[in-house]
C-alpha cells in the first residue's frame, strides 16, 4: 500500500516554525528504517478504516498534517484538531496541496467543541499515550462519534523489546508518554466494542510487539 504524504520539502515550513516537529515529521517518516516503522502503523490504521467513503472524519492530533493527503481520500470532509500553536503553518502547507476538504483548528480532545454524534469516523493515532486523563479523552471521542461510527485508535506498546528498540534508535519521546496499553486497553474496552486489533510487528507475540491499532465502535 502506497501512502500519500506531505512532501519532505513542504514540511520544512513547520520545522522552521517549530524545530521540535522535525522528529515527528521528516525524521520519522523519511529516514531509512525508522520510516518503515512509522508508515506501517499508518497502513494498519488505513486497512482498518476500510474502503468506505465517509461523510466526515475527525482527525485527533494531526501534528504537521503529514498524512492528511491520504486521509482526505477516505472522506468528504476532514476536521482536524491539535493543541499545538502552529495551526496556521499547517494550513499553509495543505493549501499548497489543494486539500479543500480539510478544516484544521486548535482543539483539545478533553473538551471537543463538537455536537454529540457528529462524526462518521474518528482517527486517533499516537495521541492517547501523551494524555494523562485518557479516560476523559475516550469519553469525548465516544460522545462525538455517531452510532456505528468507525473509530481507529493506535498507540505504542510498552515491554522489554520496545524499550530496547527505542534505546537503539534513540527515541527520546517515550519519556513523554503518560500511559501504556496497561491503562489504555481496559479504558477503551469500557467505552467501546473492539472489532479488530492489529499488532506490529506481526512475527512477534502480541504482548511483545511495538504498536497496536484498533478498530472500535460505540457500546
Amino acid at each position: 500500500m502506497k501512502i500519500k504524504l506531505i512532501s519532505k520539502k513542504n514540511l520544512e515550513k513547520i520545522i522552521a516554525a517549530d524545530p521540535t516537529q522535525r522528529a515527528y515529521s521528516t525524521v520519522n517518516y523519511y529516514k531509512p528504517i525508522i520510516k518503515y516503522l512509522y508508515l506501517q502503523r499508518i497502513k494498519d490504521g488505513l486497512e482498518l478504516l476500510g474502503k468506505n467513503k465517509y461523510k466526515n472524519l475527525l482527525d485527533i492530533g494531526f501534528g504537521a498534517g503529514i498524512i492528511l493527503p491520504e486521509l482526505a481520500k477516505h472522506t468528504e470532509k476532514i476536521t482536524g484538531i491539535d493543541i499545538h500553536k502552529n495551526i496556521e503553518t499547517v494550513k499553509e502547507i495543505i493549501k499548497d496541496k489543494n486539500l479543500n476538504n480539510v478544516e484544521l483548528q486548535q482543539g483539545d480532545v478533553l473538551n471537543l467543541n463538537f455536537s454529540t454524534e457528529s462524526f462518521e469516523a474518528i482517527w486517533c493515532l499516537s495521541t492517547l499515550e501523551f494524555i494523562l486523563d485518557y479516560s476523559r479523552a475516550l469519553q469525548e471521542m465516544k460522545r462525538v462519534a455517531k452510532n456505528n461510527a468507525t473509530i481507529i485508535i493506535g498507540f505504542p506498546l510498552t515491554n522489554k523489546i520496545t524499550d530496547l528498540a527505542y534505546k537503539i534508535i534513540g527515541f527520546k519521546n517515550k519519556e513523554e508518554h503518560q500511559n501504556s496499553q496497561k491503562e489504555l486497553l481496559p479504558a477503551i474496552e469500557k467505552n467501546f466494542k473492539i472489532e479488530k486489533i492489529k499488532y506490529f510487528p506481526r512475527f512477534l507475540p502480541k504482548g511483545l510487539g511495538m504498536y497496536c491499532t484498533l478498530k472500535v465502535i460505540k457500546k
